[in-house]
């Protein structure tokens, strides 16, 4: 089974602190950010193709593009 790792605090926002770096992205043609903290990646305001929102958190042992494949892989079951 998977470990996590910490979660990064959020504002009220829904952003994420403490970061050493936030790239604007795309997911699913909405925009959302991908934020890199010291021990995890974080993609904040993801919307799915209905219209929710996610919030990914990540190790850091994924690439960059690794993230964006998953985050854009979300998806919603009922």
């Amino acid at each position: 089974m998977p470990t996590r790792g910490p979660t990064p605090e959020g504002d009220e926002t829904g952003g994420t602190t403490d970061l050493a770096e936030t790239t604007p992205v795309t997911i699913n043609g909405r925009p959302a950010t991908l934020d890199r903290a010291e021990e995890v990646w974080v993609v904040n305001g993801g919307r799915l193709p209905d219209g929710s929102a996610f919030r990914l958190t990540v190790p850091r042992s994924f690439t960059a593009d690794q993230v964006l494949q998953l985050a854009r892989s979300v998806r919603r079951t009922k």
